[in-house]
């Protein structure tokens, strides 16, 4: 089967061609966008919406635009359908260099996935009112394959995405079984329809849906090699102390500028410096506020900022080596950071092996009560933010994955022939 695609051709036999005559879906997205539909699309998040109708709210596209820009769309809607299917996404493998001096080569696709995947999940509300109760689930298929492709490349950005599109899904789903309960006449789905979503959702396993163990093992060993590289020699070993030392400090200023902003005050000539394009003019302006507060109003801004970072379980914070209040600056030999790094190698072998729910907690558990207990920083650094938020997401995809599943469930009460199984 060819389905032509702008000025693209994508064939359903391409995923047997070589490397050089693949062409990645990041590629087939960025044609579309070119055109005018891509860039009259790409509008559709500003739409408002709540459940599964579109609203009206000040300073977003009224329904009625929404609605109607989706139903002339459709063509493209169908050719993003169909891009989803394709299996050529990849990402070039990070090198190992400093954890903290990392970027992503999945930065900049990682935007086309995410608009692409807004467009199919808004297009459910407007399958919803037309009464296309299938087309509705098939984008929701279509957005979780989209975030399945970002999931399955291990790149911490794009696993990252790859989630949150699950969740996208997640919301959808259960915002169609919410509204399936009140909606007359009630929707009809076909066990079709509802068996491949199901599949679609089940493509990842149970146990780790969003594929935290191989993000955490990959990014770990990565880290791991540069810091062998870096430190595992006399030399090495003498330049550590003044590693950690840079992000202690950089620990402390991220600290104290996030406090500032708890405290910034409604004054005009005071925000038109804090927005000044001029870095040093913002800095200056939160830091001569600062000066001019008491000590208790600066102890109290400390203090919202830490209940706020207690609120979203985790900070930036979490992954940057921390010289505690006290602490005698951390001077390992390589051998002793060798220790540490066989150490982290024995516990990734445990992660890797972890074929249950309860052995990857319990895996995950170990790492995280490990980077707050070794004080020579050698897990935080190694372990970076892949490793240190690790546990919180990997809770939430299980959370996402079996709300999924239940959302399903509900909406297959409302089957055409429950028989017809």
């Amino acid at each position: 089967m060819l389905v032509l695609i702008g000025s693209c051709t994508i064939s359903a036999a391409q995923t047997e061609s070589t490397e050089n005559e693949k062409q990645e879906i990041t590629e087939v997205f960025r044609e579309l966008s070119a055109g005018f539909s891509g860039h009259s699309l790409a509008k559709i998040g500003r739409a408002a919406f709540e459940g599964m109708e579109f609203v009206e709210e000040p300073y977003s596209m009224r329904p009625s635009r929404a609605l109607a820009m989706l139903s002339l769309e459709q063509d493209y809607i169908a050719q993003i359908l169909e891009a989803a299917e394709l299996a050529g996404y990849t990402v070039a493998e990070m090198p190992p260099v400093d954890p903290f001096q990392e970027v992503s080569p999945a930065l900049d696709d990682t935007s086309a996935f995410r608009s692409h995947a807004r467009i199919l999940d808004r297009d459910t509300m407007r399958c919803w009112l037309d009464g296309d109760f299938d087309g509705a689930l098939e984008r929701i298929a279509g957005v979780i394959r989209l975030a399945d492709m970002l999931i399955e490349t291990s790149d911490p950005i794009a696993t990252i995405v790859g989630g949150a599109l699950r969740e996208m899904a997640k919301d959808r789903l259960e915002a169609m079984a919410d509204a399936a309960v009140t909606r007359d006449p009630a929707p009809q789905f076909s066990l079709t329809a509802i068996d491949a979503a199901r599949d679609q959702i089940l493509s990842q396993p149970r146990y780790d849906p969003h594929d935290h163990i191989r993000l955490t093992t990959t990014a770990m060993r990565r880290h791991m090699l540069w810091m062998r590289e870096t430190f595992e020699s006399e030399d090495g070993a003498k330049y550590y102390t003044h590693y950690l030392a840079h992000y202690g400090q950089t620990e402390q200023a991220l600290l104290k500028r996030n406090a500032q902003i708890q405290v910034i005050p409604e004054d005009l000539e005071f925000l038109k410096a804090y927005i000044s394009d001029d870095p040093e003019v913002s800095r200056k302006a939160l830091d001569d506020h600062w000066e001019s507060l008491t000590a208790e109003a600066q102890t109290d801004a400390y203090r919202k900022h830490l209940e706020m970072i207690k609120k979203v379980e985790w900070w930036p914070t979490d992954f940057i080596p921390r010289l505690y209040p006290g602490d005698v600056a951390q001077q390992p030999t390589a051998e002793q950071i060798s220790q540490h790094l066989d150490r982290i190698s024995t516990m990734l072998d445990q992660l890797e092996h972890a074929q249950t729910r309860d052995e990857v907690r319990a895996s995950l558990l170990r790492l995280r009560i490990t980077l707050e207990r070794d004080r020579s920083q050698v897990t935080r650094i190694c372990a970076n933010v892949a490793g240190s938020t690790a546990l919180m997401n990997w809770k939430k995809s299980i959370e996402t994955y079996d709300a999924s599943l239940a959302a399903l469930d509900r909406l297959e009460t409302f089957v055409e022939d429950p028989g017809g199984r």
